[in-house]
């Protein structure tokens, strides 16, 4: 077969900031800003074939291959095969399984390999150098893009190999699922911070790769199975391994507009937070200096210091304090410097799942509980809130909770904004009930009421842990940044067949 995908955003924006009372024009507002037009098309195009072989009802070899093409990537590496394999082997279908099918009535081995391309990880225009305009002494002005471009950038490229069993026990009372995978990404599509002595403050380019390992289970319990009664229990778990496996530029800034310290780091999950933190004595606790403020000396919380000679020596995931003979930071002189160190994990490690249904003739209940855990989130809205007086952190220092200055002595440490990301949330709740035939000519009558995200347990001090401004960008994740939480809701659905 063949598939082709064309799509294109067209986007008029007109701004204006101050406007009058009444007024609701952008052209009576007294700051008009620039306006912009963006025609964005894009093309992609795929042939593929794919056979399965089938061996006694038993044995089973899918072959496939695919041959991709986006428009967004130059001429030379826009087209790419992928190919994979799958194979199972039910060995419950065997006759030397005879006595076993009692216990095990389903036993069932399977592995897969694939490879596929990140094909929309590029932006329509990301391979070409962009100008803008703007008004120059009364004159019409050209400006470069501050992003330089890479006239041969690649398409990102994933491997997995999966291998898995599925099985059922006593009579599909229980049914489990396993599988453990490893994947592997190369190539690696990221914005690149780099110095303006280049040319620009950033590129997107292919840099490094990155493996993911890990396994899942999903368990189905299936209590009672009768005419009238149906009950079912179900739960899913999940546990992952991100590491950035090579990284050709070394420690790499993932420019984003939200300002916060994104890094890939060889050695460590992509996307960490890597930046300034807390200074501590030996058994933990903050270390604290006498600062004057208002007159008056008050003990605050400062960053953590050390040798910049022997920072650089280190690699980004090792450093060195430096204590004089009082066991206090040294501040100025002898190449005291602020040091930087992994401060959280976007990429959660554990993901649980586990719900319900009940089934009592017409009426159906069901419950979905989802958890996530060893993961951290950048909440760039706490130091915002605190600096303006509305956090928590201010709050505490007006009540005198904390002394004077304690606010701005935390503000510039990175630390700060760094909080817990595990959750346990109420995902939904459903109730329905089937009326079946209610008149002529209208049948299979059914209404539905349902809850969504109605509780989050979490210690997060943000609204929403499950949160990102880096949209669906697999590096800039975690990140809070004035992002709306996701609402609850509630809905009434009434369905009817005519």
């Amino acid at each position: 077969g063949v598939n082709y995908l064309f799509a294109r955003d067209q986007v008029s924006t007109t701004e204006g900031r101050k406007l009058a009372p009444f007024v609701q024009t952008v052209g009576g507002a007294a700051t008009p800003l620039p306006s912009s037009f963006v025609d964005a098309p894009s093309a992609l195009f795929g042939g593929f074939v794919q056979e399965t072989f089938g061996f006694g009802d038993r044995l089973f070899l899918t072959l496939a291959g695919r041959m991709d093409a986006s428009s967004r990537f130059p001429k030379d590496t826009r087209t790419n095969f992928y190919p994979k394999a799958g194979l199972s082997y039910v060995l419950s279908k065997e006759a030397f399984w005879g006595s076993l099918k009692n216990i095990l009535p389903t036993f069932k081995l399977r592995g897969s390999w694939g490879q596929s391309g990140n094909l929309t990880g590029f932006g329509v225009y990301d391979r070409f150098a962009r100008f803008s305009t703007s008004s120059f002494n009364g004159q019409t002005a050209i400006n470069a893009s501050s992003a330089i471009t890479d006239p041969s950038v690649k398409v990102e490229r994933n491997e997995e190999l999966e291998l898995g069993t599925d099985f059922a026990l006593l009579n599909d009372f229980v049914n489990v699922s396993f599988s453990w995978y490893k994947q592997t990404a190369t190539d690696l599509l990221l914005n690149v911070a780099t110095a303006g002595s280049q040319g620009g403050t950033s590129i997107k380019t292919n840099v490094g790769s990155l493996e993911n390992r890990g396994y899942e289970l999903t368990l189905g319990i299936n209590p009672i199975k009768t005419k009238d009664l149906t009950w079912n229990i179900f739960g899913t778990y999940s546990h992952n391994d991100n590491k950035v496996t090579s990284l050709p530029y070394g420690l790499t800034s993932i420019a984003n507009p939200t300002g916060a310290p994104v890094f890939v780091i060889e050695g460590a999950p992509v996307g960490v937070f890597y930046g300034s933190f807390f200074a501590r004595d030996a058994n933990g606790n903050w270390l604290l200096r006498g600062i004057k403020v208002n007159g008056v000396v008050n003990q605050l919380p400062q960053v953590e210091r050390g040798k910049a000679a022997e920072q650089n020596a280190k690699t980004p995931l090792e450093y060195t304090t430096y204590r004089d003979a009082n066991g206090q930071i040294v501040v100025t002189g002898s190449g005291s410097t602020i040091l930087r160190k992994i401060l959280g994990n976007p990429n959660p490690r554990n993901i649980w799942s586990a719900g319900t249904s009940l089934n009592f003739k017409k009426l159906t209940i069901s419950v979905l509980l989802d958890a996530v855990s060893g993961m951290e989130i950048w909440n760039a809205d706490k130091r915002t809130r605190n600096n303006v007086g509305i956090g928590y952190e201010a709050e505490r220092e007006l009540r005198g909770d904390v002394p004077r200055g304690y606010v701005p002595a935390i503000a510039g440490i990175e630390e700060f904004r760094v909080d817990d990301g595990s959750f346990v949330k109420l995902r939904e709740v459903s109730l329905s009930y089937d009326f079946g035939s209610i008149a002529k000519g209208i049948s299979n009558v059914q209404l539905l009421l349902t809850g969504r995200n109605l509780i989050s347990w979490d210690n997060y001090f943000g609204y929403d842990p499950e949160t990102s401004a880096g949209g669906q960008s697999s590096v800039l994740r975690g990140v809070d940044f004035g992002n709306a939480p996701i609402p609850r809701t509630y809905q009434v659905t009434l369905k009817a067949t005519f």
